[in-house]
């Protein structure tokens, strides 16, 4: 048998290399106040009857007073919540001086702005070494904002950042996601030689969805991933650009408010320049930020029939956009360029989704904008021939 005698600088070391969640497990004391310290051992226990449960050091000050309380809350924190994690942890009678909170069900704390919070009643308390396992039944939870969580590795604090998401299992997009999966790699490849965001965005009952992503700039992808936007004019003019003129005509006519002549031959004109170009190039507009924080509120309140409202309102405010390779002459222009955008086209040479390069790095010159567009078509091109490829032959 091998000498099972580990030192603990090489049982923290070696463990160090997986990464844990950061929870404060709060409380309130016999008068009232809150209590709280920090854990990075929280985990799930069981589902039925909820369970969870965390490992606090036998030497902790803290935890025999939380385990004393009625109830106690589980806050998982946000990457940028390490000064609350600071705050939890120092040696300091009055830890909530700079946190603020409220009152979860039961009366324990729950800390502003965490991911998700678990309130919880104590449940068993077993000794575990030189820490205790401590549980608790859940009698309320909750997400409270969906994004990435503070962690512990390697001895330091950092933010979990996925490099690429793509869209779930979803009723009613089956081609959709099988396209996803298709062109996953290409998707992460682009964002990484163009330092920007890849999304790749599908056709999908009239409308476009973003059901993959990927950042190149180590940065989070994007949170759109399954979001969905009308296509009603100018937005989906990618996805037109290839219509036929009826199928044009419908589009047009589909937008929230009439249109007069002179705007309907200027987005005639623009699906032209698309399809001349093979992509669509787009410039600075005066409504860039309403069509993002319209996209953004999406992301996080889901599809509502006012956000729906929005969309349509920003496009019939948009007069002409500035779209085409023809405005790329210098490196003003190119530094004004907001988004490029390419077709991938299905085996009848139907455009069926688009990559779309969005985020490009702030300091861009025209040598770089002509590159990456270059990138962008030669992706979109190997997407399609891959899409053609796994289409069964049917003869």
């Amino acid at each position: 048998m091998q000498n099972t005698s580990i030192d603990s600088r090489t049982f923290r070391d070696v463990l160090g290399h997986s990464p844990t969640s950061v929870a404060a497990v709060t409380a309130l004391d016999a008068s009232g106040a809150p209590i709280g310290m920090i854990v990075g051992t929280f985990t799930s226990v069981s589902l039925d009857p909820p369970l969870v449960g965390f490992l606090p050091d036998k030497s902790s000050t803290t935890f025999p007073r939380i385990r004393e309380s009625r109830s106690f809350c589980v806050n998982i924190l946000a990457a940028g919540q390490e000064s609350v994690c600071r705050a939890l942890s120092a040696k300091s009678d009055d830890r909530f001086a700079e946190v603020s909170w409220r009152p979860a069900p039961s009366g324990a704390p729950i800390i502003d702005d965490v991911v998700a919070w678990i309130d919880c009643v104590p449940e068993s308390s077993v000794e575990a070494g030189d820490h205790y396992f401590f549980t608790g039944r859940v009698i309320d939870m909750a997400v409270e904002r969906p994004t990435f969580p503070l962690v512990f590795f390697q001895g330091g604090f950092g933010a979990f950042v996925s490099r690429s998401t793509v869209i779930e299992t979803r009723e009613g997009l089956a081609d959709q996601i099988r396209l996803a999966d298709l062109a996953r790699e290409e998707v992460e490849s682009l964002a990484r030689s163009a330092s920007s965001e890849c999304r790749l965005i599908a056709t999908a009952d009239e409308r476009q969805v973003v059901i993959a992503s990927a950042d190149g700039a180590n940065r989070a992808p994007s949170s759109l991933v399954g979001v969905s936007m009308p296509m009603v004019p100018p937005f989906g003019q990618l996805f037109m650009a290839w219509e036929s003129p009826d199928s044009i005509e419908r589009w047009l006519n589909s937008a929230p408010t009439p249109m007069d002549a002179e705007r309907r031959t200027t987005l005639i004109e623009e699906l032209s320049a698309i399809r001349r170009d093979g992509l669509m190039l787009r410039f600075t507009d005066e409504f860039a930020s309403e069509t993002s924080a319209a996209l953004t509120a999406v992301a996080t309140h889901g599809q509502t029939p006012r956000l729906e409202r929005e969309f349509a309102s920003i496009g019939a405010k948009i007069d002409r956009l500035r779209i085409g390779m023809d405005h790329l002459t210098d490196d003003a222009a190119a530094e004004e360029t907001r988004f490029m955008f390419a077709p991938i086209f299905d085996p009848s040479g139907r455009p069926v989704a688009g990559l779309m390069l969005v985020n490009l790095p702030a300091r861009r010159n025209l040598a770089f904008v002509r590159e990456a567009t270059t990138r962008l078509l030669e992706s979109a091109a190997r997407i399609s021939r891959r899409l053609a490829d796994s289409v069964p032959n049917r003869s």
